[in-house]
């Protein structure tokens, strides 16, 4: 058993994924294993794979038909034998010395996941800039929590993505936490499955993973079909809760979310699909308490969704584009 597992879903990245990869093998922490799977890449990935596999015996590839992203961490999760888990994503980076504070952080507080800040810039990192959640800069840096122990609000704030965390394997495993398969927006539910069931989250006020964003070639660069997957994921999210018996406390947040998702996707969409993307979200619009959601806004570009989408609840796509106007 390594002390961490760095798991590496990869995909025609051939462009970034030695960057990726130097980011992995020169951490400062040796005790280290680099799950890369290969999901039937068709450029030069491969290749590349195979040559720091020679240098380094740390790296271990899963060659596999394309599956999509969930397949591949999931893949990697089956294969993975560290104590701790991170996911990189191929086109991104991760700082040298990372995984050693993070490792510390974990053991120290005898976390099931601990949550950082990161770093974002465009596709070769220009502009690039520091992100955090400035909420949680205060007393969550001294103690650990849990879904039970937050208040609901605190849920919008943390970052969705599974790249910014660092997690147990065993908890993930004992509690049978997989990314959903077949769709795009998997961290959405795998999120809501980690939250609600983690006994000790911890935060540390560092920023350790580089994130590419807007890359070329990127499926989330594509606003076609694959947007539809949001709703199937906002829905996923909504039975995790349920199962935890916290969507009562949880539903207002969790609604928020799915409002803010589904109207982002709305406004990107191709023009061809836009219409028939409304008239999917439309039901998830209808039965909602708006009162509650309107007074449990916290931000004015929440309440301006929320109130979007009573509108769109109440009215046909062709009124609801013309209201828009």
């Amino acid at each position: 058993m390594s002390k961490v597992s760095f798991i590496v879903p990869v995909y025609n990245t051939e462009k970034y994924l030695s960057q990726c990869l130097d980011s992995l093998i020169h951490q400062t922490l040796h005790d280290i294993e680099i799950v890369c799977v290969n999901d039937g890449s068709t450029d030069k990935s491969g290749d590349i794979l195979n040559a720091y596999a020679q240098m380094d015996s740390r790296i271990i590839i899963i060659n596999q038909k394309n599956s999509g992203l969930s397949a591949a961490r999931n893949a990697g999760l089956e294969k993975a034998t560290g104590k701790y888990v991170q996911f990189v994503d191929s086109d991104d980076c991760f700082s040298t010395n990372a995984a050693q504070i993070l490792f510390d952080q974990a053991e120290k507080t005898e976390s099931d996941v601990v949550i950082y800040d990161w770093f974002q810039g465009m596709e070769n990192y220009q502009n690039i800039i520091g992100m955090t959640v400035p909420q949680f800069r205060g007393e969550y840096v001294k103690k650990t929590f849990s879904a039970e122990s937050m208040t609901a609000e605190t849920f919008k704030f943390w970052p969705v993505s599974s790249c910014f965390k660092f997690y147990n394997l065993d908890f993930i495993n004992k509690n049978h936490i997989r990314f959903a398969e077949g769709i795009i927006y998997e961290d959405l539910p795998f999120w809501a499955g980690i939250y609600t069931k983690a006994q000790k989250i911890s935060y540390i006020s560092l920023a350790f993973y580089y994130y590419r964003t807007a890359r070329e070639g990127s499926i989330m660069s594509n606003n076609g079909e694959k947007y539809f997957d949001v709703i199937k994921a906002s829905e996923l999210v909504e039975e995790k809760f349920k199962k935890a018996d916290m969507w009562e406390k949880y539903k207002v947040p969790v609604q928020t979310l799915m409002i803010l998702n589904c109207l982002m996707k709305f406004d990107h969409i191709q023009a061809n699909l836009k219409e028939r993307f409304y008239n999917q979200i439309k039901p998830l619009a209808d039965g909602l308490d708006y009162k509650l959601l309107e007074k449990s806004a916290s931000q004015e570009f929440e309440k301006k969704a929320i109130e979007r989408f009573k509108m769109l609840s109440k009215t046909d796509y062709a009124k609801f584009c013309k209201m828009e106007k």
